[in-house]
């Protein structure tokens, strides 16, 4: 909970998002993951924001059998993300797990090699996050495929506002009044999909605004990771010659930053260019740009196709095709210097992301999908606190003890094959289905201003 001050990826706040927002709604839930470091043995879960972080190694037995009861013989919905073959570690027939558990999946990026047609065939529900990435699942042969999305923290940037705008006391609201700069671009996402066509772009835009401004806000960590793995020397070549870009006037680099800091820079910023060709399956960068008031310029493919409604959509080959690339600098040309036409943009643009995109209407839905896979009989209700002792669960990146395993499925020497009994209740995650209103996921082709 705590990395969002010190600033993380967009699989991780969605994690901690709903795992916050189900908790307080009364639901108990409990975060599993791994932890750095040896086991703590005197701390192996804490109490944070109502949820319950815990190190996975909790269920080991030989850590702690209560909490390995409790988690697997507990009703409810085992909500596991970028890891489909955690599923081969839990239970398919043993009751009474098979009763009272359900197990979703959720995709956050496009390639998983293990998600087999046999292991996602155990799966309850499949989770996509953006329609065109449900209808990608749909068309790769997956079934059970629920369409759900990211959202942004419209209550937290509210707050922000309010501190930034409209303090009580005129000191405080003349030092820290954010003054939007229409000739300030940002990036914000990792370096790979974007920066290195845009700092082509920014180079040459400038030529014709001179005040012209670009910051950049991403960490190298990542890159650098999947760097050392890139045998062709691709992402090498392509680093140094972004650290270059960096180098030229009027471009700033931010580096990893925090949430709060994020959404401030965006208050700051005049316009949000993505000049990607990147398989985005939701994009929380392009919520957050477009709730912040960051007049996008961007490629409608993937998940922008979805979920970017304003600005300037320019599709094609933004890396290789010259016509485009010259398109993407013309338009960061005319809409800097336009900020007449950003202000006719903005206001809607922000109202509308908005009440789209709040992390609330995910909880909602996942509530009612929750209640649909759980049913009456588990005690799970919707649309309001629901009674103690019924808890969500969430996990996220992490494999199952062996003796969690055991556990699950009996200790073989026993001769045992049975499995806990049931405690409370279990409750975990889906969002967005497809009983939403129609315009909720608009359909639309290229573009101009809109």
């Amino acid at each position: 909970y705590s990395s969002l001050v010190s600033g993380i990826g967009g699989s991780e706040t969605f994690h901690i998002e709903m795992a916050t927002r189900l908790a307080a709604r009364g639901h108990e839930v409990w975060s599993l993951n791994h932890r750095s470091g040896p086991f703590n043995c005197f701390e192996p879960s804490r109490l944070e924001a109502g949820v319950r972080w815990a190190d996975l190694r909790i269920v080991d037995s030989a850590h702690n059998d209560q909490y390995a009861d409790f988690l697997l013989g507990s009703p409810g919905i085992w909500v596991i993300q970028r890891n489909p073959q955690f599923i081969d570690q839990l239970p398919s027939s043993v009751p009474p797990i098979n009763d009272v558990q359900r197990f979703w999946h959720v995709f956050h990026d496009v390639s998983y090699p293990n998600a087999t047609p046999e292991r996602m065939a155990r799966y309850d529900r499949l989770i996509a996050l953006s329609p065109f990435h449900g209808e990608y699942l749909t068309n790769m042969g997956f079934e059970k495929v629920t369409v759900s999305s990211g959202g942004i923290a419209v209550n937290r940037i509210e707050e922000l506002e309010c501190k930034l705008y409209c303090s009580l006391r005129e000191y405080v609201r003349a030092r820290n009044r954010i003054d939007r700069n229409p000739k300030r671009l940002i990036y914000a996402s990792s370096q790979e999909r974007g920066l290195l066509p845009l700092l082509k772009s920014f180079e040459r835009a400038k030529e014709h605004v001179p005040d012209l401004e670009l910051h950049v806000y991403y960490g190298w960590d990542g890159y650098d990771q999947r760097m050392a793995q890139d045998i062709t020397g691709e992402m090498k070549r392509n680093k140094a010659a972004m650290v270059r870009g960096l180098q030229q006037d009027g471009v700033t680099f931010h580096g990893r930053v925090s949430q709060t800091e994020l959404w401030t820079a965006f208050l700051q910023s005049g316009i949000w260019v993505y000049q990607t060709e990147y398989p985005e399956v939701c994009c929380v960068t392009a919520m957050d740009a477009q709730a912040l008031g960051a007049i996008p310029i961007f490629n409608p493919i993937w998940a922008l196709r979805d979920n970017v409604f304003a600005g300037i959509p320019i599709q094609g080959s933004c890396w290789e095709d010259e016509l485009v690339k010259a398109r993407f600098t013309y338009e960061i040309v005319r809409l800097a210097s336009s900020p007449q036409v950003q202000e006719a943009i903005r206001p809607q643009m922000m109202e509308r992301a908005r009440a789209r995109f709040d992390w609330e209407r995910v909880a909602d839905q996942f509530e009612q999908m929750a209640a649909e896979d759980l049913g009456e009989s588990s005690g799970f209700s919707c649309g309001g606190l629901v009674p103690p002792g019924t808890p969500a669960l969430i996990h996220h990146d992490c494999t199952l003890p062996a003796s969690m395993a055991t556990k699950l499925y009996g200790d073989p020497k026993n001769g045992d094959s049975s499995a806990p009994a049931p405690v409370s209740g279990l409750f975990g995650i889906t969002a967005f289905g497809d009983d939403l209103p129609k315009d909720v996921f608009p359909r639309r082709g290229n573009g101009d201003v809109f």
